[in-house]
């Protein structure tokens, strides 16, 4: 479970005991913007059900309450749908933008603010973007067809956004990332994205210590999952039918993929590059991948009680230095159960390898310098232990294998 950080995102967005007054829209005010223009801090602006076709900004205030009263849409000239800019506390309910150029929401350098229940159609850029700041909560939104990322927490070559929380939310078809996090310590909760263009969730290189907790991405254009920086954990999340890698591990040190479910990758599963170090493999299913079921090139890998099945390759393929690979089960893969190509000093114990078309283990020309012991290679078409390296790996203790060639 990531850390409970999800209540001090909740306490420090409480409301004031006592709100100011209550401005009404359009009964009292004939747009919103002129209510928020008006409000003091610790307000509530209450909009009554209609269109509105102006961008409304909302700057420097504290404990300002917008809540929509029946259906509310904000449709802007051409301009934002809403922002929030320099603000602390303020709570967004039930708010709806259309369209929003370049963004349907947009949080600027605010502390502590909250959208609940809100929606953005067909927004050109981000439908909800969050910008400096920290400590927001996004709750139970919903962002269709936006042109870019969904919702994005900070941006690629812009400003952070650290200790937020996102959580309940559905990101259908935007244009390229569902929820995608430039920052520190944020939380994506049981979120799911749907049909995006490039990965459902994702973190930048220089982002570190997010969690990603219980979240699906279905259909992904790139993959499923994507880490990069460091210290980031995807936890209990499921990707089905990625285009690329359920799970992608570009860059960075000490990601995690833990207690996952892949299914039907386009590409592996879980796919660790050379420039990752430390990844952690933990706990995943993964299963009928096109390529291989989990593929780690990077040094120092942890690869521990994963289970892969019907992997049109590998089970499990070790191209990285010095890792660790323990009580990991591949059954019914179409290349190898475990193959090690150009590993170096990893360590294989207590794995098991079942019904591979290949070989159960494969010790390619090139590796060197691998230990195993303790594992099981039973029922596979080729050797259980193939070993091509000309002696250059250690096969010790506790390992049953039925077939072996040399």
């Amino acid at each position: 479970m990531p850390a409970i950080r999800s209540c001090c995102v909740v306490l420090a967005l409480a409301l004031p005991a006592a709100a100011q007054d209550v401005h009404k829209v359009p009964s009292e005010h004939p747009t919103i913007q002129e209510a928020v223009d008006v409000a003091a801090d610790g307000d509530i602006v209450e909009i009554s059900g209609g269109t509105y076709f102006e961008a409304v900004v909302v700057a420097g205030k504290t404990g300002l309450l917008i809540r929509a009263k029946g259906k509310v849409v904000i449709d802007p000239p051409g301009a934002t749908g809403l922002t929030l800019d320099g603000c602390t506390d303020c709570v967004v309910e039930k708010v709806r933008v259309a369209g929003g150029a370049p963004y349907g929401f947009h949080l600027l350098d605010s502390t502590g603010c909250a959208l609940v229940k809100c929606r953005v159609e067909s927004s050109a850029d981000d439908g909800i973007r969050a910008e400096g700041g920290s400590g927001h909560l996004i709750e139970k939104c919903t962002v269709e067809a936006a042109g870019d990322d969904a919702i994005a927490l900070g941006s690629g070559g812009g400003a952070s956004v650290d200790g937020s929380l996102v959580i309940k939310c559905k990101l259908i078809a935007p244009h390229e990332d569902g929820v995608f996090v430039n920052g520190s310590n944020n939380d994506v909760e049981s979120c799911t994205a749907i049909d995006a263009g490039q990965a459902g969730f994702s973190v930048t290189d220089s982002a570190s210590s997010n969690d990603f907790f219980d979240c699906k991405a279905v259909r992904p254009g790139t993959s499923g999952l994507f880490a990069a920086g460091s210290n980031n954990d995807f936890l209990a999340c499921k990707v089905t039918r990625s285009t690329l890698a359920g799970a992608y591990v570009e860059s960075g040190n000490a990601n995690r993929i833990a207690g996952c479910k892949l299914v039907k990758s386009g590409f592996d599963g879980i796919f660790a590059e050379q420039a990752t170090t430390n990844v952690q493999i933990l706990d995943n299913k993964v299963v009928s991948s096109a390529d291989d079921n989990i593929e780690v090139d990077g040094p120092g890998a942890s690869v521990t009680d994963n289970i892969c099945l019907k992997a049109t390759d590998d089970g499990c393929r070790l191209d990285g230095t010095g890792g660790t690979w323990s009580r990991n089960t591949s059954k019914g893969s179409g290349g190898d159960g475990f193959f090690v190509a150009f590993g170096t000093g990893n360590t294989l114990d207590d794995n098991t390898a079942k019904g591979s078309k290949g070989d159960g283990f494969g010790l390619g020309p090139d590796s060197s310098g691998n230990t195993l012991t303790s594992n099981v290679g039973k029922g596979n078409k080729g050797f259980d232990l193939n070993d091509e390296s000309g002696g250059a790996n250690t096969i010790g203790a506790g390992n049953d294998f039925g077939t072996t060639s040399p």
